[in-house]
């Protein structure tokens, strides 16, 4: 079963690298043009480009995610706060099920849009509880590499600078 889920996460890890270098931008969901990282970006470049960073809880917590956007609303940007402290990206922690929760979804764009105008790097990462708790469920490994496509899908076009942590605490299921 171990096979199973490692097998299952080189595809994912395949398509969406696949679909990332397949891509150009095209102006949607609301991003700002950020031309010079619409090109392909070297591993060296990507690096160093990621420098400090930070993990951060804007759509993991209900609390967290509802300040975050009491805020948003004010037109405070909040990843200018980790900018301006010297991070130079944010690893965005998403326990919520994009794939049935549409609004999760556009809050989790929003929030990678106001990222990439702080000039903060977005690293978006799911926690995957179901796939810790039941890593050898064929149903949750279905749903894990759902939840990675509609990402990949919804986040198609955007800049190269966008990354994607497949899993966190990988770990420990090996």
């Amino acid at each position: 079963m171990k096979r199973t889920v490692m097998a299952t996460l080189v595809l994912i890890l395949v398509i969406m690298l696949v679909w990332s270098l397949t891509q150009i931008y095209h102006g949607k969901n609301n991003v700002s043009p950020v031309t010079r990282f619409m090109q392909p970006i070297s591993a060296m470049e990507y690096q160093r480009m990621l420098g400090v960073g930070v993990n951060v809880d804007w759509m993991t917590y209900s609390w967290v995610n509802y300040y975050y956007f009491y805020w948003h609303s004010r037109e405070v940007c909040i990843p200018e706060y980790f900018k301006n402290a010297g991070f130079s990206n944010v690893r965005i922690r998403v326990n919520r099920d994009i794939t049935t929760n549409y609004t999760a979804l556009v809050q989790l764009a929003s929030i990678v849009n106001d990222t990439l105008k702080a000039g903060l790097i977005p690293v978006i990462t799911y926690t995957a509880p179901e796939l810790r708790d039941n890593p050898t469920s064929q149903q949750t490994q279905q749903h894990f590499l759902q939840w990675w496509l509609t990402l990949a899908r919804y986040f198609k076009g955007y800049p190269y600078t966008l990354s994607y942590d497949l899993m966190v605490f990988l770990q420990e299921l090996l």
